[in-house]
């Protein structure tokens, strides 16, 4: 299994890319790098400093999210 650990407060998705297709896309791309097996995201950071539905649509992506308080670096989880 492969891992991805995203801290959305420091490292943004570009503007052009679908949140809906985000963890797809990964995937693909570690499926052309011959990444085998299944591939696991997390997203780490504040939950209150993104936008509205922004939340809703990551979650329903697949990607797993866990919010990181205020002041805390997320690349500390």
């Amino acid at each position: 299994m492969t891992i991805v650990m995203w801290d959305w407060e420091n490292c943004n998705v570009p503007a052009y890319i679908k949140l809906k297709e985000l963890l797809g896309n990964i995937k693909n791309a570690l499926c052309n790098l011959r990444y085998p097996g299944d591939i696991v995201m997390w997203g780490y950071g504040d939950a209150k400093v993104l936008k509205d539905g922004y939340l809703d649509e990551l979650a329903l992506s697949g990607i797993r999210l866990t919010h990181v308080p205020p002041g805390k670096d997320a690349s500390d989880k």
